[in-house]
């Protein structure tokens, strides 16, 4: 058995970064598929994932592609 991370908190996110963060999974997901899933706008998303990526939530890959990153263990 392969012990899995408590489910983040996203009590702090704004609705915008939630969501994004809702339609994102480990696969890169492209920012357009972000975009049909939530119904926000591109700079909503945009933003959104940016302020993810900075507090290191997510990370872009190559050609438009966002993930979520897996944090094992948080720190103290």
């Amino acid at each position: 058995v392969v012990p899995t991370a408590p489910a983040p908190d996203t009590s702090a996110l704004s609705a915008e970064q939630r969501d994004a963060l809702a339609a994102l999974s480990t696969d890169p997901t492209h920012v357009d598929h972000i975009v049909r899933v939530t119904g926000r706008p591109l700079s909503e998303v945009r933003l959104a994932l940016l302020e993810l990526q900075l507090s290191g939530a997510v990370r872009e890959g190559p050609s438009g592609s966002f993930r979520r990153v897996v944090r094992l263990f948080e720190p103290p």
